[in-house]
């Protein structure tokens, strides 16, 4: 009689790591379309810029353009704003 050349619980280790292999891989979900990348940078430049250092600043924005622009606009307490933008 030939013997198996895994024993059972090689069997049962191998099945639950390429288990836990697939569900890792297909538990994320991949960012393809224009909008939700758009959506994802901004969100990402939001959460980058420290406007602790300006003390006198009263809002700020920036945003990604679909054109690929980086737009900043900073109002200040004393109504004066300035705009920056770079391709």
């Amino acid at each position: 009689m030939a013997k198996p050349v895994l024993t059972r619980t090689r069997k049962e280790v191998i099945v639950l790591l390429i288990s836990c292999i697939g569900l890792f891989i297909c538990g994320f979900r991949f960012i393809t379309g224009e909008t939700e990348w758009l959506n994802w940078s901004n969100k990402a430049l939001a959460e980058s810029y420290n406007p602790a250092t300006e003390p006198s600043l009263k809002k700020w924005e920036i945003t990604l353009t679909p054109e690929h622009f980086i737009r900043l606009r900073k109002t200040f307490q004393h109504g004066k704003q300035e705009y920056y933008s770079f391709n």
